[in-house]
């Protein structure tokens, strides 16, 4: 504890790092604590479901490897008492000057202004939301949860035809994934995604959550 103290108290990127390796490192990402956390009831306390494991297995170095590439990433790329994420993760509780944007006062009083009257929430699946609404989509926001579907092809393509149904034209996508790709599409979905690459990869880089193998930007291409 004392020593993740330590690290969140670093006053440059440069000192995070030099703790981080020094004594964090071999302390946190020991092969038999790395072991113990990829054991797959771990992982399913985690929130982790079996196909997402097998995705994140299948990388360079299976669980362990994913594992040290995350933190390494995260504290690469930010100080850690300044990304709400892993400050969350690790304290239990977010601080006014690190927090989400509609937590911060501004942000807070623009949802209390109105903003929050633009949220419908919905308990269904997406395939079932999809099909209920009659106004069309500009842009889906997926995170990673096609990941949750890997071992059910029809369930994922039957998502996939709700989407495009419910799709404007021009409409965007942005995802990620446990894996490295997006291989786990079905060939037909694919076919219809116009990826930005560059774009996905530059800004997957400055991800500050670093727990994700992939992220993807695509444009909805109409069916031909």
């Amino acid at each position: 504890r004392s020593l993740v103290d330590r690290v969140l108290s670093s006053s440059s990127l440069d000192a995070q790092q030099d703790l981080y390796r020094r004594e964090l490192r071999p302390t946190l990402l020991g092969e038999r604590l790395l072991a113990a956390v990829s054991h797959p009831a771990v992982m399913t306390l985690l929130g982790v479901p079996g196909p997402q494991r097998e995705l994140v297995a299948a990388a360079p170095g299976g669980f362990p490897g994913f594992l040290r590439r995350c933190l390494d990433h995260v504290m690469s790329v930010a100080l850690l008492r300044d990304n709400y994420f892993w400050n969350v993760y690790l304290t239990g509780r977010y601080r006014r000057d690190s927090c989400p944007e509609y937590l911060t006062r501004a942000g807070f009083a623009a949802l209390k202004a109105g903003h929050v009257d633009n949220v419908r929430c919905v308990t269904a699946t997406v395939t079932e939301c999809l099909r209920r609404d009659r106004e069309g989509f500009d842009a889906f926001v997926l995170l990673d949860h096609m990941d949750w579907l890997t071992d059910a092809p029809h369930a994922l393509g039957a998502e996939w035809s709700s989407i495009f149904a419910a799709a404007r034209p021009g409409a965007g996508a942005i995802f990620r994934s446990g894996g490295t790709d997006a291989g786990f599409l079905p060939g037909a979905v694919s076919r219809r995604l116009l990826f930005e690459p560059e774009r996905a990869r530059i800004l997957h880089a400055r991800d500050r959550v670093g727990t994700y193998g992939s992220f993807h930007i695509a444009r909805l291409a109409p069916a031909a």
